[in-house]
């Protein structure tokens, strides 16, 4: 029932007043569709949290710079400690224009914030698709993928 009323209140279907929940007024269809919506939003970027689980267990870059930059710090260079670096798989990141955290917007996922930069690949999170890995050379190069 909680999560329900949460659910309906971030639809703006319901208010809590104190302990006591109020209709707002909104109309019970759109309420649904808004609640539906969310919870599509919320799968969509769910299942994104896990190809980027798979990102970091698949990558031969260094690991720690990849999980560094999922929480926004740039990290240039490999860290010399991880597995990845210990096998010499990693290299210092290829420089594309790109970097961490810098707004872009792709010709198909929308706006989006970048998340990690690799040798190769660019893993955006877009606010409408969650997170998407992209090989680097094709989308900027043919610019699928722009800075703003």
């Amino acid at each position: 029932m909680s999560r329900a009323l949460a659910e309906l209140a971030a639809a703006g279907a319901v208010r809590d007043d104190g302990g006591l929940w109020t209709a707002t007024g909104t109309p019970a269809g759109e309420a649904v569709a808004a609640v539906a919506e969310a919870r599509e939003r919320r799968a969509t970027l769910d299942a994104s949290r896990v190809e980027l689980v798979r990102t970091y267990t698949d990558t031969t870059d260094c690991r720690r710079r990849l999980l560094l930059e999922l929480l926004g710090e740039v990290r240039p260079d490999p860290c010399g400690a991880c597995d990845s670096c210990d096998r010499g798989t990693s290299a210092p990141a290829r420089s594309t224009g790109v970097r961490p955290g810098q707004a872009v917007r792709h010709e198909r996922f929308g706006d989006g914030t970048v998340s990690v930069v690799e040798a190769d690949r660019l893993t955006v999170l877009f606010e409408e698709h969650g997170y998407v890995t992209l090989d680097a050379a094709v989308a900027l190069d043919s610019e699928l993928l722009t800075v703003r």
